[in-house]
């Protein structure tokens, strides 16, 4: 993520995109510098950190060094379980099954995020989108825990000052979650049952703080900019 200067009155809007492929890499390919990113987010993937592929691992090396860097970084379900990896955390099939649709996430002690300049103004808890079937299953010794849900107890982890993993996907609005529900009725149903789905599907709602998340990430990409310039 970059920031242009064009006069946009709300500051998010000048937040440029460049997309990177990671998928393309073998493990020990030349890391690219960070210098003219502000900020960068890793998305959700059908891939499984588990299989451990040599592009996961240059993934991985990328992780630490913006970590190392303190350039601000999100993780996105995938992402988030990438980062649990790079850091030594325990990453695999959630023991409680795939879980799908929209849940409630709550914080942790408050203490821990009293501080955060992600989440310190969040509410204790909101309701986000999710679609996964691994999970941080251990934090281990390097990752701080803030925040979890009922079905997984790392829902949400640090590794940084400025370099969080979000579980739950903040770019789902309440139409691509039944979409998605839809598609993958038969995975979730061998899992939870008949039925599992469209109760699932009844209770999707708007999940505008897990949305507003991103909102958050993009104005650090913006003071990033600012900070540098």
């Amino acid at each position: 993520m970059r920031t242009m200067n064009d006069g946009e009155t709300d500051p998010t809007r000048r937040v440029a995109v460049d997309e990177l492929d990671v998928t393309c890499r073998r493990e020990h390919d030349d890391l690219p510098s960070l210098d003219r990113y502000h900020a960068a987010i890793m998305t959700g993937s059908p891939a499984y950190v588990g299989d451990d592929e040599p592009w996961m691992r240059w993934g991985q090396r990328l992780i630490r060094r913006m970590v190392d860097q303190d350039v601000p970084f999100m993780g996105v379900c995938f992402g988030h379980q990438l980062m649990g990896a790079a850091y030594g955390g325990e990453v695999g099939p959630n023991p409680h099954g795939r879980e799908m649709g929209t849940i409630d996430v709550s914080l942790t002690d408050y203490a821990t995020v009293v501080d955060d300049v992600l989440w310190s103004k969040a509410p204790r808890s909101f309701q986000a989108q999710v679609t996964h079937r691994d999970v941080i299953r251990a934090p281990g010794p390097h990752l701080t825990v803030l925040g979890k849900a009922a079905h997984d107890p790392c829902h949400i982890v640090k590794a940084g000052p400025r370099q969080w993993g979000v579980q739950f996907h903040p770019e789902f609005d309440d139409v691509t979650m039944r979409l998605y529900l839809e598609v993958r009725r038969a995975q979730l149903e061998a899992d939870h049952g008949p039925g599992s789905c469209d109760h699932r599907i009844a209770n999707v709602t708007v999940t505008n703080q897990a949305a507003g998340i991103l909102r958050r990430f993009a104005q650090l990409a913006v003071h990033e900019a600012t900070r540098r310039a």
